[in-house]
């Protein structure tokens, strides 16, 4: 997996190499994070964040302990709130009014644009949007991009990505998986679709 830090991956026309956070990509730094937190004027343990995890799943249970005490260290209050199964965990981070407020998530797009990401990901649209980020700057935008030519949208919906990273951060980019397609040396043909996010079926052949 590749460190994260914009909200459209490497593949998407229009992306912008940037990085909203003052540390590399897929490292922590929990001193600044104590320090951020009296700057918004909390004392460290003060700030709560609230995880749900599946308890009957080891690993994410263990992942769960994981983020919990790396939270920690960085000076907020963890409270975990372990869920029976995976259908109450879905219960717990799709509504608004539960008690979570950090919910972990993923997203795989229809087409690489960032029609298939903002629409969904950064505006009101429950179901999708986890943060329940909703600003209307960031709406009338997204409307404003989806009317001009074609062309001009992939630049359009990076400059949006990097505002709304820079501006209201309302999502932690961990990072975009890859994929590793192995074959056997007389298979050929075996190509990434990078539109369909599988293999190029129609061109695989076996060789004599």
């Amino acid at each position: 997996m590749l460190p994260g830090t914009s909200i459209l991956g490497p593949a998407v026309p229009g992306r912008l190499d940037f990085n909203p956070l003052s540390i590399e990509p897929g490292q922590t730094d929990p001193d600044k994070s104590k320090a951020l937190l009296l700057e918004a004027g909390y004392q460290p343990g003060k700030y709560r964040i609230d995880m749900a995890y599946v308890e009957d799943d080891p690993y994410d249970v263990d992942v769960a302990a994981a983020r919990a005490k790396a939270l920690e260290l960085g000076g907020f209050k963890v409270t975990l709130h372990p869920q029976p199964d995976s259908d109450a965990f879905d219960a717990v981070i799709s509504d608004p009014a539960s008690p979570v407020n950090v919910r972990p998530g993923g997203w795989c797009p229809d087409w690489p644009t960032g029609a298939s990401w903002f629409p969904r990901l950064t505006s009101h649209n429950p179901g999708y949007n986890t943060a329940y980020f909703h600003e209307k700057a960031v709406e009338d935008e997204i409307e404003r991009i989806g009317r001009l030519p074609l062309d001009e949208q992939p630049e359009a919906w990076g400059a949006l990505d990097k505002e709304i990273m820079t501006k209201y951060y309302p999502t932690i980019v961990t990072g975009y998986p890859g994929v590793a397609m192995l074959h056997g040396s007389r298979l050929g043909g075996v190509n990434f679709d990078n539109v369909a996010s599988m293999p190029t079926w129609k061109d695989m052949h076996v060789e004599q």
